[in-house]
């Protein structure tokens, strides 16, 4: 099986569930560190082509499988042809355009993807779940705050868990949060851009924390429409390229004021 979708929406999760089900025994490679050719010939090998202590299932989970190399994937294609009676193979990914056709051919895809149809009730169980493990932690929150933190990091679950953590650190979640996740916290980084205050951008920034798919879908989504027509093009041009460069970029913080800067010189606001 092939698992897609974007950060922290459970597929590795639902593959351990699915391990667990079945009552698999489970060899677990990050493709990320251990991609590479010799890993599939000695370490998956050995799990896959040897039987079970317990005479249980095996399943080979290849975490973040989009980092394999077009050569460990082709390598990958009769491998799977060889061993699949053996064991079961889930293959999870962010991006499935890096799995080369060949290898997808021969996976099941689960596409973990929301329509808008689905977000409301989605993240009215997130914020359940949300709302459970503070109670269980004794955390002191505002409802509100909390569906702040919700909706602005959705689908990202995993990461809505860490900010609960990240602001729960002073003993409670409040109102303080929602400034950061609502509609008047992008307008006043615009004011700062508009008027290209720099330190005051990287104030904002240092303050607010976000990570790099938040913050440039946060850009996509509710700065577009504040530049004018002309800018357009080149603001969704340097949100392409300095989110692809966040993947990388050791210093997030460093990265996003490289974009703001880009900004501040290259785009027109209304």
């Amino acid at each position: 099986m092939l698992f897609a979708g974007s950060a922290g929406v459970g597929k590795t999760t639902v593959a351990y569930a699915i391990a667990n089900e079945i009552g698999a025994d489970v060899l677990f490679i990050n493709a990320s560190l251990e991609g590479n050719i010799d890993t599939l010939r000695t370490k998956i090998t050995q799990f896959v082509s040897t039987v079970s202590f317990t005479d249980s299932k095996k399943m080979v989970i290849m975490d973040e499988a989009d980092h394999l190399t077009n050569v460990v994937q082709a390598a990958f294609r009769g491998f799977l042809d060889s061993f699949s009676d053996n064991a079961v193979f889930v293959f999870t990914c962010n991006y499935p355009n890096r799995i080369i056709d060949p290898l997808q051919s021969r996976l099941a895809a689960v596409n973990f993807k929301f329509d808008k149809s689905d977000k409301v009730a989605a993240c009215s169980q997130m914020l359940k779940r949300a709302k459970f493990i503070l109670d269980t932690e004794k955390i002191e929150y505002d409802v509100k705050a909390v569906g702040a933190l919700v909706a602005r990091n959705f689908p990202d679950f995993r990461r809505t868990v860490v900010d609960l953590q990240r602001y729960s650190i002073g003993g409670t979640i409040d109102s303080g949060v929602v400034a950061i996740s609502d509609e008047s916290g992008i307008n006043e980084l615009v004011d700062y851009i508009k008027g290209k205050e720099y330190n005051k951008c990287r104030q904002w920034v240092a303050n607010n924390q976000l990570d790099g798919s938040t913050f440039y879908r946060m850009f996509y989504d509710k700065v577009t429409s504040k530049v004018v027509p002309q800018s357009l093009p080149q603001l969704i041009m340097f949100i392409g390229e300095y989110q692809d460069r966040a993947s990388f970029h050791v210093d997030l913080e460093i990265n996003q004021m490289c974009f703001i800067t880009e900004v501040m010189k290259g785009c027109q606001f209304t």
